[in-house]
């Protein structure tokens, strides 16, 4: 009991500490918790990579599974990823490539037309405008 008075008294004393010794408890603790949870985290997931019955047949690849460690099973996981992403970046390269090609080819056209020199008798009757100049 005199424990949790004491730690009442020390949370009393924290609160009207100054600014600096208050940041610096909520990083420790942050820092602390942030810690356990990951520790836990991997503990957690060691636990659940273990086959859970021995008797059942599993293929090859199964049983070279079974014997990887968390970081080999994270880096074959991040393999994986990186080839994925790899691919991707290759699609939308290709893509790009694909609708630049379009857009030169569009641009890049010259409309073609052509000139006579035919007068048209009816086109003469018009008067020319006078000329004006700019401002």
């Amino acid at each position: 009991m005199s424990f949790l008075l004491n730690f009442k008294k020390y949370l009393r004393e924290l609160q009207r500490a100054d600014d600096q010794r208050k940041k610096r408890w909520l990083i420790s603790t942050s820092t602390i918790s942030i810690i356990s949870i990951i520790i836990l985290w991997v503990v957690f997931f060691n636990l659940g990579l273990k086959p859970i019955d021995k008797k059942q047949e599993v293929s090859s690849t199964d049983t070279n599974n079974q014997n990887e460690t968390f970081w080999q099973t994270i880096n074959r996981g991040a393999e994986s990823i990186k080839e994925m992403f790899n691919r991707e970046i290759k699609n939308i390269k290709n893509i790009i490539s694909k609708n630049f090609e379009s857009i030169k080819n569009k641009t890049g056209k010259t409309n073609d037309f052509s000139v006579e020199n035919e007068i048209d008798s009816s086109t003469s009757n018009f008067t020319p405008l006078p000329k004006t100049p700019l401002p």
